[in-house]
């Protein structure tokens, strides 16, 4: 596996193991999220694309597709600011902030690594 794949096979199994949380145990994270415990079917519908986005993270990284590698930096790096424009607008807690954070800091390290291996667009 490529450098830049692994990069995205890591992001993918963290979205998979998130997902399969909010999927099971959505509670976990309403005090840490600052949800209400009312929109448990909300997180865990946002478990249930989590964990197909990061299957097809996986996907992407284990069949090598260097140029889909490459897409998922400006899919992370866009959920990024989404949630920081969610966040602004007063429609999602502050502490969503947290996975704007880890979206971004996925993609810029696969960026880092696309232009370290001279393959970057």
């Amino acid at each position: 596996m490529s450098a830049i794949a692994r990069t995205v096979y890591v992001f993918g199994l963290y979205l998979i193991l998130l997902g399969i949380a909010l999927l099971l145990v959505p509670g976990w994270l309403d005090a840490l999220l600052g949800v209400d415990p009312e929109d448990n079917g909300w997180l865990r519908l946002s478990g249930l694309l989590a964990a197909v986005t990061g299957t097809l993270y996986c996907g992407i990284a284990v069949n090598g597709s260097a140029g889909l590698c490459r897409l998922t930096i400006v899919t992370r790096i866009g959920a990024a600011v989404m949630l920081a424009v969610l966040v602004s607008l007063g429609q999602l807690p502050g502490s969503f902030l947290v996975l704007a954070w880890i979206d971004a800091a996925g993609g810029l390290w696969t960026h880092i690594v696309s232009l370290r291996s001279g393959k970057a667009r």
